[in-house]
């Protein structure tokens, strides 16, 4: 074993694990075995936190986060607050979600989406149901190889979203 690190060794099978301690110090952790590679990152401030992890396979970003991972091709719901991201890239796919809390009614996020995503060349179906007088919906845009669904519903006068997109390669 080198210096720094530390090795666990499965008696039954005599399969070895490795990790870094200078990486399990920075919030980060490394297992390797034989060819096998996991990379987990865990990163927080005051905002929130994610953690990403690597493997040969993909990548997996979970957590707080800015949105930085949300393409370009996924509206943003004008002055709402958005959190909760998480995202997966795996063989060429990247998909995620994230949620939107405004206080604008559901029947108008609803309509914002559905203008934005059809002036994208988005095919949109919508389904609307409405409780106790409360109106909420789900709307799922496809276009070629991208999909998204947008979830909203009120709940104590906030309106609040479930947008989950998938990209194909």
């Amino acid at each position: 074993p080198q210096a720094g690190t530390l090795t666990v060794r499965e008696k039954a099978t005599g399969k070895e694990i490795t990790f870094t301690l200078e990486d399990i110090k920075a919030g980060k952790l490394t297992i390797q075995s034989g060819d096998e590679k996991v990379d987990v990152d865990v990163d927080a401030d005051a905002q929130g936190g994610t953690m990403s992890v690597t493997t040969n396979q993909g990548t997996m970003v979970l957590g707080g986060g800015d949105g930085s991972q949300v393409p370009d091709w996924i509206p943003g719901y004008p002055g709402a607050r958005s959190d909760s991201f998480s995202n997966v890239r795996v063989g060429g796919e990247n998909s995620g979600t994230f949620s939107i809390h405004t206080s604008d009614a559901a029947e108008a996020v609803l309509a914002f989406y559905e203008g934005k995503l059809q002036a994208a060349g988005f095919e949109v179906e919508k389904t609307t149901l409405e409780t106790n007088g409360a109106l909420g919906g789900t709307l799922v845009g496809r276009s070629g190889d991208r999909t998204v669904n947008v979830t909203v519903a009120t709940q104590e006068g906030e309106t609040q979203g479930l947008i989950a997109y998938t990209e194909k390669p």
